[in-house]
């Protein structure tokens, strides 16, 4: 399990799954809980204005524009080097190095995959390059599929 303050416990409930429960009384601003994503991506609607690596807006990251990738011409950075780290699959790349996705985004130019397609793809390859990290993080979840209605369920796959 990720760093987790002392502030609170895991606890499982039967039918809901692994939860935090505060341990103690809390402030406001205190950290309970930090763990870097597993697979992340930037909205659809942000993309142009967010880094695809610390989804920080130029202004937020103290420049006057985000540098954007020559290949794909989608990817969008703060800096040189969350660039890189980015390309390379480092801390703070979603999931995913840019280079794989990259060569997908060219390859449906100019369409774009939605934001959950993004997700999924970079879920799908992390889980084929580390099973461990996989079957620690995202196996484990519990989800609620059978409890939802047809309507939500319609819903859900339409977003998909």
């Amino acid at each position: 399990m990720p760093l987790i303050v002392s502030a609170c416990n895991v606890e499982s409930t039967p039918g809901c799954g692994r939860g935090l429960v505060a341990a103690r009384d809390t402030r406001a601003g205190d950290v309970l809980f930090r763990e870097s994503a597993y697979a992340c991506v930037v909205n659809q609607d942000q993309a142009k204005v967010r880094c695809h690596c610390c989804f920080r807006t130029a202004e937020e990251a103290g420049v006057e524009t985000l540098l954007r990738c020559s290949r794909c011409k989608y990817a969008r950075y703060c800096t040189a080097e969350h660039q890189r780290a980015a390309w390379a699959g480092g801390e703070g790349s979603g999931g995913c190095g840019h280079r794989h996705e990259c060569a997908w985004l060219q390859a449906v130019a100019p369409r774009r995959p939605t934001q959950t397609i993004r997700l999924a793809a970079r879920v799908f390859k992390r889980k084929m390059e580390e099973p461990a990290a996989y079957e620690e993080h995202v196996a484990p979840l519990v989800h609620h599929w059978e409890q939802q209605g047809d309507q939500a369920v319609e819903m859900y796959s339409q977003m998909a």
